[in-house]
């Protein structure tokens, strides 16, 4: 009979196998690492897949054993280890303690966000979500809906009760989103300080939560008859509650879509997460097809689809997530957005109708119903509903930025300054605010605020093509008065901004703008037309060398060209404008007749359209009447932007209505300041000066002369070609006929455009006769 093996001796032999076995596992693990090392990816994958278990198992351990923070953990590390162990590959001498340490640090940062936010929340709804899965959808009773109004308008009472030195922190974490480290940047103040200002701020909320006998709980849920087993309700510490549904945005980026009907176009697009990396997409498309049913990393690999301009493959993903997350109300907004910008209209606003059921804020429906408003291009519901959700959410910068954005729609630039100002008053960081408030701030003649504010915006988004773009404007009309090291910087600006979007027509107008103010006309029109041969179905690119060719004089090129954009794009307002501009040029009364009445019908809400009809009333079909009654309409549409008020002088003067357009161009002056100077203003007092003379008021008419003559020497130093130009006109009307000339060779010598670049040689070359002419003179 054999003897049973000693138990020692089993042992030894279960040793040494495993010890084999680790070796083996050790030099697999090595080659994988060289792989990894060498930029295999494949390799990595593999390591994953050895390891994926062990470290779910240590995610579960470190989370508490709550399931889906595990899986987050766990996707969260995966994506760490991808970015790291390339860099690290061959330092590693122990992989799977390597990974352990690196997956247990990011639990401890995990708990450490817990305990700073409301841990794994994307919005308010999400609470609702993880707390009352087994209850059926919340009804407020009137006793709720008063109690939960009393109790939010209490908080925002204390909240603006706060002292100067907390309130500002406490504003930017909870309602912008600002990280701790964004808001020292900002305030100039250390990381602990920052957040030792804001847990302050958060006892002295606790404490008068506390005195109010108030706790941020959710109301009591009705329950039914049935016999049923329902959760404990927590209450929510202040320190837990996520104080927003929907993300404000933190960066704004240029996105080149390809649509289903070929044609190519791009957006700005305002971002309410950190801008990715296009590099991920391969990783996040192999994480999502072996894990579909996680939805996190589902949501960045849609966020990057979105960024990237494959919005169908977005808009795909996003309807996965809310498969899974019904109420994630940042999703509905993403592609309500994605879809309205394609011009699908309804779909959007299914889709806002949808979200629409699922918010439970007051504040949420305003202003989703806002966003459905704009959809129906119902301008003033939407400024309705947005108003709502601001005086519902005081703080929450989302609902000011949509309101901006609407008035700047509908050309209400005053309003939409307004509310870019309140944005700015909040959190002067505002990324929106700073950039959008560029056209409303040129309205009022304010240009060096503009270009102040466009810097701050680089400065917190350097890579937002908007505010380069801008930007670039403004800095190309000076580029011949200004200093080289500051054309040095526009020309970096402009390199900037074709490395980001190298392929849209905004990046190539820029360029092309820069050459045209230099007078290199022929290099600018050739960066345009190479962009329309190299993308022939882009509306924008037609309608960009259109505007261009018809400044530099080529007319009837230029008619070519926006008619190949209005083929592709017909519904387009931009695209409408500029036709009846080029076709008032050529004085070409049958294609203006048709594109008149379609601009009328489909935008008479737009203040513009009805100027330009009433150019073209003038200088094409010869009717006064009709034009000084449409012009009308323009200040009644905008009663409180002078740029109205101007336009309908100018209309009346051409008249020879100097009576009614004196009392028009007085009541443009009432909405600037006295220190404004653009051309808007240099133009407005020679029309002022021009039909007082036509009035007899000779007196008057040469203060206004004289004034448009020193304004126009100050813009030389931002706008030199307009500005002599406009200079020339203020001289000859004050019978200086040297100073006129030497204006006029001014502007030409500056390379100022068409049409006034027409007007100025006419004007020269009548000067210089008279000169020439003893009798004349």
């Amino acid at each position: 009979m054999s003897s049973l093996p000693h138990p020692l001796k089993e042992y030894d032999c279960q040793r040494q196998a495993s010890e084999e076995n680790r070796g083996e596992n050790e030099i697999e693990a090595s080659k994988l690492l060289q792989r990894i090392a060498e930029g295999d990816s494949s390799a990595f994958w593999k390591v994953w897949e050895t390891y994926r278990q062990y470290l779910y198992t240590l995610c579960l351990k470190q989370m508490g054993g709550i399931h889906t923070d595990a899986e987050d953990a766990l996707s969260r590390a995966m994506i760490k280890a991808l970015d790291r162990l390339p860099v690290h590959a061959d330092k590693i001498r122990n992989l799977k303690a390597w990974l352990a340490r690196l997956t247990t640090n990011l639990c401890i940062d995990m708990h450490r966000e817990s305990r700073r936010e409301a841990r794994g929340f994307d919005n308010i709804e999400e609470i609702t979500d993880a707390h009352y899965d087994t209850l059926s959808v919340l009804i407020e009773s009137p006793e709720e809906l008063v109690l939960r109004r009393e109790t939010d308008s209490y908080l925002y009472r204390l909240i603006k009760g706060l002292p100067a030195n907390l309130f500002e922190p406490f504003v930017l974490h909870f309602f912008q989103g600002e990280s701790y480290s964004d808001i020292a940047v900002q305030l100039d103040l250390s990381n602990d300080n920052v957040r030792k200002r804001i847990q302050q701020a958060r006892a002295i909320l606790r404490e008068g939560l506390t005195r109010k006998d108030i706790r941020l709980t959710k109301p009591e849920a009705r329950r039914d008859s049935a016999n049923i087993n329902y959760p404990p309700e927590p209450s929510l510490r202040i320190s837990e509650v996520e104080l927003t549904e929907i993300t404000p945005p933190i960066a704004i980026r240029l996105v080149k879509v390809t649509t289903s009907a070929a044609l190519e176009m791009s957006f700005e697009v305002s971002l309410s997460h950190r801008p990715q990396q296009h590099s991920r997409l391969e990783t996040l498309e192999k994480y999502v097809r072996n894990y579909p049913r996680g939805w996190k990393r589902r949501w960045d690999l849609a966020c990057l689809l979105f960024e990237m301009g494959l919005w169908d493959a977005s808009l795909h993903e996003f309807r996965h997530i809310l498969e899974r997350k019904p109420r994630l109300i940042d999703a509905y907004l993403l592609m309500g957005q994605i879809l309205h910008l394609l011009e699908r209209k309804e779909e959007a606003i299914a889709v806002y109708e949808r979200a629409l059921l699922m918010a439970k804020k007051d504040a949420t429906r305003h202003h989703l119903g806002g966003m459905i408003a704009v959809c129906r291009g119902h301008y003033e519901t939407a400024i309705g509903e947005f108003q709502m959700a601001l005086q519902l959410e005081p703080y929450q910068a989302v609902h000011r930025h949509n309101l901006g954005m609407v008035h700047l729609r509908a050309e209400t630039h005053f309003r939409a300054l307004q509310a870019f100002d309140e944005c700015l008053k909040v959190n002067p960081r505002d990324i929106v605010a700073l950039t959008y408030s560029y056209a409303p701030l040129l309205s009022v003649a304010r240009k060096k605020e503009a270009e102040r504010r466009l810097l701050c915006a680089l400065e917190v988004d350097p890579a937002n093509v908007a505010a380069l773009r801008f930007l670039t404007a403004l800095r190309s009309e000076r580029t011949l008065v200004v200093s080289s090291q500051e054309s040095k910087l526009t020309w970096q600006w402009i390199r900037r901004g074709l490395r980001l979007a190298p392929h849209t027509a905004e990046a190539r107008e820029s360029l092309a703008i820069y050459h045209i103010f230099r007078g290199e006309w022929a290099t600018g029109i050739r960066t345009l037309r190479t962009f329309t041969e190299q993308h022939p179905h882009y509306p924008l690119g037609w309608a960009n060398l259109a505007r261009w060719l018809l400044h530099t004089g080529a007319t009837e090129a230029a008619a070519q060209a926006i008619m190949q954009g209005y083929i592709l794009q017909p519904v387009d307002r931009d695209m409408k404008q500029i036709a009846c501009e080029v076709f008032i040029e050529m004085e070409n009364q049958e294609r203006l007749h048709s594109l008149l009445r379609e601009l009328l019908a489909q935008y008479p809400e737009h203040w513009s359209v009805w100027v330009t009809a009433a150019h073209a009333l003038i200088r094409v079909f010869k009717d006064q009447d009709q034009a000084c009654a449409i012009a009308a309409l323009a200040p009644r549409l905008q009663p409180q932007l002078a740029a109205a008020w101007f336009e309908h002088g100018r209309v009346l003067a051409l008249c020879n209505r100097h009576p009614d357009a004196l009392a028009a161009l007085e009541k443009g002056w009432g909405w600037l300041s006295a220190k404004a100077c653009d051309k808007q203003v240099v133009d407005a007092s020679i029309l002022s000066g021009k039909s007082l003379r036509n009035l007899g008021e000779e007196e008057r008419a040469q203060w206004w002369f004289e004034r448009a003559a020193q304004k126009a020497l100050v813009l030389s130093n931002h706008s030199p070609a307009i500005a002599y130009y406009l200079r020339g006109q203020a001289l000859e009307a004050l019978r200086d006929p040297v100073g006129a000339i030497q204006a006029y060779q001014a502007s030409l010598a500056h390379h100022v455009l068409y049409p006034w670049r027409r007007a100025a040689q006419r004007s020269l070359k009548q000067l210089q006769s008279r000169i020439r002419s003893p009798a004349t003179a």
